[in-house]
């Protein structure tokens, strides 16, 4: 019998003690604490094997609505979405900053969430990304457009238990602070210019306002007044290849820090 003591964060994970760690066959590090099927079974996962699990779920509640495949369809059907055009000649390298916060558009979270091709390397990159308020609400509405609910009764796959698993996995809200008249402003330019959605345009406007990278699904017209670097997820290529690509952590998304510590 091993007895051990350890904290849950602000984020439900803990940090996997080293004797437990040896008695479960897994690597010290973070581990995430999910809800489980029965009533009162709790699950630890490491990061990888909830994203798993998440993406399991997900697909398996789109099956049974009988509506859109994957949530990237289910997002490019809403107004002013259309489906990212194919690469020409395949992929280009790009190298985002090695380290700090990254402003991601929904687009983004759709694909890792879908598992689609090309998204496995924005899997490292997890715990560097911001949504802006406009993103979280564009994904419920994605959400609840593919026919999934805002909150299950039980274990099944909801906007709620998709955006407890994110926040588990590091990504976080970006919430407002004092540049957002700043951010007003930029976002107003960017509907100037012709960037179809509120959430891609909240996007670049806090990224352009915060001096951050924006991460979106495909290339799209910026004005020259804004001042922006923004990448298309699927010119991204491996850490392995790609000098400055922010490298995946033990565990494949998360790295680990002190127990309890929240990252």
């Amino acid at each position: 019998m091993i007895t051990v003591t350890t904290t849950l964060d602000a984020r439900r994970r803990l940090h996997l003690p080293k004797d437990l760690a040896a008695a479960t066959g897994l690597e010290t590090g973070l581990v995430v604490l999910g809800v489980g099927a029965e009533p009162g079974e709790l699950i630890v996962s490491t990061p990888a094997a909830a994203l798993a699990r998440l993406r399991r779920a997900v697909s398996s509640a789109l099956t049974l609505t009988g509506g859109p495949s994957t949530l990237s369809a289910a997002l490019a059907a809403r107004p002013g979405r259309t489906p990212a055009a194919p690469l020409a000649g395949g992929p280009a390298t790009a190298a985002l900053p090695a380290d700090g916060p990254i402003m991601a558009d929904t687009a983004v979270v759709t694909a890792v969430l879908d598992g689609a091709p090309g998204a496995e390397h924005l899997v490292a990159l997890l715990p560097r990304l911001l949504l802006a308020e406009a993103v979280a609400d564009d994904l419920l509405h994605t959400v609840l457009d593919a026919g999934l609910p805002l909150q299950a009764d039980g274990p099944g796959c909801s906007f709620t238990s998709i955006m407890d698993t994110l926040t588990a996995l590091g990504v976080a809200e970006s919430g407002r602070d004092g540049a957002w008249a700043s951010v007003r402003v930029i976002e107003y330019e960017l509907t100037k210019a012709g960037v179809p959605t509120l959430a891609e345009r909240t996007t670049l406007a806090v990224a352009a306002a915060r001096g951050l990278p924006a991460l979106l699904a495909g290339p799209i017209p910026l004005p020259d007044t804004i001042a922006v670097t923004a990448y298309d997820y699927r010119t991204l290529t491996g850490p392995d290849t790609t000098p400055g690509f922010a490298a995946a952590a033990p565990q494949g998304i998360d790295e680990p820090g002190a127990p309890g510590a929240d990252a």
